[in-house]
């Protein structure tokens, strides 16, 4: 099975795994300046034909106190997300943050730092935050299958 799962940030966290090869590779994509939106819809469209996944896992958007531009922006991503994987008849499955870290971090309120200290004794190198979160929605769905 391919899954790709993807952090939804400005910066999209990308970790792709091919289960019967036991293959990941990891990416890190921005998205700046004008027409963020836009590039951010072509960037998913290219990014599921460049690796035409069985399965798609991203994060819920949720609600921060205080933050409600951030719940918009993350459910319009996630929209399009859904949009753009429904023309390749794809399933989109999403996982709560704090689920997601209670999973494989054992604590739900684990912060970046425990993030990157879990992924760096596991011998695993990510250097962003962005895509330990993406790996992090991965590890998640492997391990509640």
């Amino acid at each position: 099975m391919k899954i790709l799962s993807l952090d939804l940030g400005n910066n999209m966290g990308v970790c792709f795994h091919d289960t019967q090869e036991n293959f990941f590779t990891y990416n890190l994509l921005q998205f700046k300046g004008k027409d963020i939106f836009e590039k951010f819809c072509d960037t998913v469209h290219e990014t599921l034909g460049t690796f035409y996944p069985d399965l798609i896992i991203t994060a819920t958007p949720v609600l921060m106190p205080g933050r409600s531009n951030i719940l918009i922006s993350q459910m319009k991503k996630y929209g399009a997300l859904c949009a753009i994987a429904h023309r390749f008849d794809k399933t989109v499955l999403d996982f709560k943050d704090s689920h997601a870290k209670k999973v494989v971090l054992g604590s739900g309120r684990a912060n970046k730092d425990a993030i990157k200290r879990f992924y760096e004794g596991s011998n695993i190198t990510i250097d962003s935050p962005d895509v330990r979160d993406a790996r992090m929605f991965l590890d998640c769905y492997l391990q509640t299958v």
